[in-house]
């Protein structure tokens, strides 16, 4: 049983898939443990502590896991926080998996005429592949 107030077993244990969620809260404020959980998971960004929210290392660790959950699964997108549903690259990753996708961005990103021709462009990519697998036998 994992001692969620001993910084080495929950290391151990973000790292075999159990979440930050059962940390302690000075534990959730541990750079070295937070940054193990996002690796594996960008959910996690979730259960780490403010300041370690707004840290640039674990935000882009935790940006670059979601960003492949989001290129597996774009309806994912519903799920990420407000910042990442206004990134454009997060966002046209999501699309090209599922063109539905786009209900999920920003408000910012959907009023942006240049970055909605960009999501034309996917959509129309997205269409003439999946036209091809069609054609093809």
């Amino acid at each position: 049983m994992t001692d969620w107030n001993n910084k080495e077993e929950v290391l151990e244990a973000v790292k075999d898939g159990w979440t930050l969620a059962h940390a302690n809260k000075e534990l959730r404020g541990d750079k070295e443990v937070v940054l193990a959980a996002v690796k594996r998971s960008g959910y996690e960004l979730e259960y780490a502590s403010e300041e370690l929210r707004n840290d640039k290392e674990i935000f882009d660790t935790a940006k670059e896991a979601l960003m492949e959950v989001v290129k597996r699964s774009g309806y994912a997108l519903e799920y990420v926080s407000e910042e990442l549903k206004n990134d454009k690259e997060m966002v046209l990753a999501a699309m090209r998996e599922d063109g539905s996708a786009i209900k999920y961005a920003s408000e910012e990103l959907k009023n942006d005429p240049e970055f909605m021709k960009e999501v034309e462009q996917v959509l129309e990519s997205t269409q003439d592949e999946s036209t091809q697998e069609k054609l093809e036998p």
